[in-house]
């Protein structure tokens, strides 16, 4: 499945004006990458620790360009400005539903175990895989989360995920903390939750 099929089945959820259709492009961008190594005899545990080194690698390449400039990564992603939008574009996104876009609710931190999060109760990108044929794949773009705080260096922390089988996705955010690398993932809760969801359906297979 190369880039020219792909293009035209990205879901429309309102271009530039929808601040995850970067993200939506990006993240169908990357199964014409996960066919090709599929077709070249990789495993699916191989290509998600190759899908987790380009994510790491690609926001350490943000993180330096931030630092070159004089920026804190950590601030981009903990000033007001960045927190007051998003807590609008929560409210958005309720109010303008799309059906092939992302749903989600701001969640108020206590300051203690975590500073801020989101509960994404429907997902444009699970929708999308799952629209074209690769549904098994998205647990793999979840994790770019943690390769993301991973290398910025705050606290992110979720327990499940629409991808694996979980009906929202809880991201919490703490500002004062950091995020050990998450490959391998098969201690992290949320495909805890997947394998435990399989036992429950009688499925015998394992993710990882």
């Amino acid at each position: 499945m190369n880039l020219k099929i792909l293009i035209p089945e990205i879901p429309y959820i309102r271009g530039r004006k929808n601040s995850f259709t970067p993200m939506l492009v990006d993240s169908v961008a990357m199964i014409s990458f996960y066919r090709i190594l599929e077709k070249n005899g990789m495993t699916y545990r191989e290509i998600g620790e190759f899908s987790y080194e380009f994510w790491e690698n690609l926001n350490k390449r943000r993180v330096h360009k931030l630092e070159k400039t004089g920026q804190n990564p950590v601030d981009q992603f903990f000033n007001d400005a960045y927190i007051d939008f998003n807590k609008n574009l929560a409210k958005r996104l309720q109010a303008e539903k799309y059906p092939d876009g992302s749903a989600m609710e701001f969640v108020e931190g206590d300051g203690k175990n975590f500073d801020y999060g989101y509960n994404f109760t429907e997902c444009g990108i699970h929708k999308a895989f799952k629209k074209l044929g690769a549904e098994k794949y998205v647990p793999l773009i979840c994790l770019s989360d943690f390769a993301q705080a991973q290398v910025f260096g705050f606290g992110f922390t979720r327990t499940q995920t629409i991808g694996n089988g979980a009906p929202l996705c809880d991201h919490r955010f703490l500002e004062k903390c950091t995020t050990p690398r998450a490959w391998s993932p098969d201690n992290l809760q949320e495909f805890k939750m997947k394998l435990k969801l399989d036992e429950d359906e009688g499925w015998d297979g394992i993710l990882y």
